[in-house]
């Protein structure tokens, strides 16, 4: 993997569950780590949810092996918000192709 291919710098956010004031669960996200990526934007599939279609932007995400990357984080590329969907390993620990989805707001 080419160091300068990784042309955008994106955090990698986990989700952390506190307390409200009420004692009710709150589920925030914060960052687990900034790095430099690779995307590549994927065809665009159009979902059906409530009588709306929408189309769900998808994006692969490539970046220097990281530990602790699970499928229940997200991706922030510069407020454009992602769902990782997909984890592959490149190599022997050497990257991780990221595949995240994103719906528009």
């Amino acid at each position: 993997m080419l160091a300068g291919q990784l042309d955008r710098f994106i955090k990698i956010l986990v989700a952390t569950e506190t307390q409200s004031a009420t004692g009710d669960p709150l589920s925030t996200w914060s960052s687990y780590a900034e790095v430099w990526a690779k995307r590549t934007d994927l065809v665009a599939n159009e979902g059906a949810s409530q009588d709306q279609r929408a189309a769900v932007g998808r994006a692969t995400f490539k970046i220097y092996y990281l530990d602790g990357v699970v499928r229940k984080m997200r991706i922030d590329d510069d407020g454009e918000i992602f769902d990782v969907v997909g984890i592959q390993m490149l190599g022997r620990r050497e990257g991780l192709l990221l595949t995240g989805e994103s719906e528009p707001a």
